[in-house]
């Protein structure tokens, strides 16, 4: 380390003058002002409040905009006494309000719809815990240079440099995480579930923060006794910091999202129009905004899958019927007429079947079935459809269920349509059928994208469909697997997936087993 020892002569600045008792009582109200708001916000930690996009940049900006001022204010006193601990905390501003900036920028549809950089779900979490760590630790790293270097100084020249290669190393270290998070997002452990923190993130990560947050709050404060204007002001940051963290780690994973509203009327008097008082209201509106959502989305999806086959199909009858064209596009065209018309054919069914569903108006007529008969008949449909090969496995000869033909080929049909088409460079998927303990198991099992683990808990809902590049351009409604869902279920079964990602999936549909002798 290049330094030069201290003069005999005292350097007074914001690093080490005094603080006088007004000073630190001031800092002691604002820290409890800070320690009271937290409290009073704890019992609304879980409500649902009205989304607002300007909310997320709004406060960031104000954080960022601070954390950067109070970098330069102490890079400032670094020019004074040229001391390597204060070079420190200005790295910990510097770091803090560079991870907030990164932060907002990949947050999920503030600036771009999952995040800029190519971000994912987990990215902008994973960037909040790589901050929130790194502030507490850069304070330690601040007291421990502190302990061992109070005497010595910087020349000018050597604070200079060592100023420009700070703030280099900082940036540098910022654009690793940063890439880190965004390149490696599928592979990051997930702390972000449908909206929800994950345990790991509250008990693994969240906890952890708040404990070495506070851990380095006592033993600053017993070091220093807030004895400077500077140890002061940190000890409240670092409270400020510590009860953020700890409510965000209150969050918890389980239980639905609630929305709740609350409304004023005024109540005038019989004569006069004198305000007598006031009417308040509040309600909980969590089903109103299911339902509302629900409606968004199929207006969303009708919009984009009836639209393209429509547009399709009148696009190429007007080049028949105005244009001539050669035998060989005529076939063409007409070839693609009949598949747009059948993609638009099964989405209506779909609509139909889900409405039909929905009513309790869907009529099953059970009989004795053959798995393995139909599953065979349903395989050879699917032979060597986009290249893949169909294999079917089966335990025996003969294994009889319950149930309505026609909606259990329409569940298999499904099924087999998403393993060929969400393993688009595979070549082969393998269907099995079997029997444990008077249950009928029955496998698709595809070698393709797989189904990242923060999307398992809503993938049989409506509309649901994987956020994800590579799904988005293969299409459909989101309406296929909870119409599997329902129908299965009215069967008295179930159907579960096991994945990974990257290497396929496995949709499992448990009947009942019948005896037919």
């Amino acid at each position: 380390m290049s330094q030069e020892q201290a003069s005999p002569t005292t350097i007074y600045n914001l690093i080490t003058m005094k603080s006088n008792p007004s000073q630190r009582r001031f800092a002691f109200i604002i820290g409890a002002i800070v320690v009271l708001i937290s409290l009073l916000s704890v019992p609304f930690v879980r409500i649902q409040l009205v989304e607002l996009q300007a909310y997320q940049p709004a406060i960031f900006s104000t954080v960022i905009c601070f954390e950067l001022i109070t970098a330069y204010v102490i890079y400032s006193q670094f020019k004074i006494n040229r001391s390597p601990s204060v070079l420190v905390l200005v790295a910990a501003y510097l770091f803090s309000g560079g991870m907030s900036s990164v932060y907002i920028l990949t947050f999920p549809r503030v600036f771009a719809e999952n995040g800029l950089f190519h971000a994912g779900t987990q990215t902008s979490v994973w960037l909040y815990v790589l901050s929130h760590t790194g502030f507490p630790l850069a304070i330690a790293l601040y007291m421990m240079i502190e302990s061992k270097f109070a005497n010595v100084h910087y020349s000018a020249r050597t604070a200079k440099r060592l100023g420009l290669y700070t703030l280099i190393g900082v940036v540098l270290l910022i654009i690793g995480l940063t890439y880190i998070t965004t390149h490696f997002k599928n592979q990051l452990p997930i702390v972000l579930s449908q909206g929800k923190l994950t345990p790991l993130f509250i008990y693994g990560l969240g906890l952890p923060m708040v404990f070495i947050t506070l851990l380095t709050l006592i033993v600053y404060y017993k070091r220093t006794k807030a004895s400077t204007v500077t140890s002061t002001w940190l000890c409240v940051a670092i409270l400020a910091s510590m009860l953020v963290r700890k409510r965000i780690s209150r969050l918890m994973s389980k239980g639905e999202t609630r929305h709740y509203e609350c409304y004023v009327n005024p109540i005038s008097g019989e004569t006069g129009g004198t305000l007598r008082g006031h009417l308040v209201g509040f309600r909980d509106r969590t089903e109103e905004e299911r339902i509302d959502e629900l409606k968004n989305e199929f207006v969303s999806i009708i919009s984009h899958e009836i639209r393209t086959p429509l547009s399709s199909i009148v696009g190429f009858i007007e080049i028949l019927a105005t244009r001539a064209v050669t035998e060989e596009k005529r076939a063409k065209y007409i070839e693609t007429i009949h598949k747009e018309s059948l993609r638009l054919s099964n989405l209506i069914n779909d609509f139909l079947d889900l409405q039909r569903l929905d009513s309790g108006r869907q009529e099953f007529h059970f009989q004795s079935l053959d798995a393995v008969l139909l599953l065979r008949e349903i395989v050879e449909q699917w032979q060597g459809k986009d290249d893949h090969e169909a294999e079917l496995h089966t335990a025996s000869e003969r294994i009889f269920i319950q149930g309505d033909e026609d909606r259990l080929k329409q569940v298999f049909h499904n099924l087999i349509s998403n393993a060929i088409k969400y393993s688009p460079g595979a070549t082969k998927i393998d269907i099995y059928v079997e029997t444990d303990n008077g249950k009928v198991l029955i496998k698709i099992q595809d070698y393709g994208l797989g189904i990242p683990a923060d999307a398992l808990d809503k993938l049989f809902t409506r509309f649901y469909r994987v956020d994800n590049s590579d799904r988005r351009k293969i299409g459909g409604t989101g309406l296929g697997l909870s119409i599997v869902k329902e129908i299965i279920e009215a069967h008295h079964g179930k159907v579960v997936v096991d994945t990974e990602l990257g290497k396929g999936s496995i949709f499992i549909v448990q009947l009942i087993e019948v005896d037919t002798e």
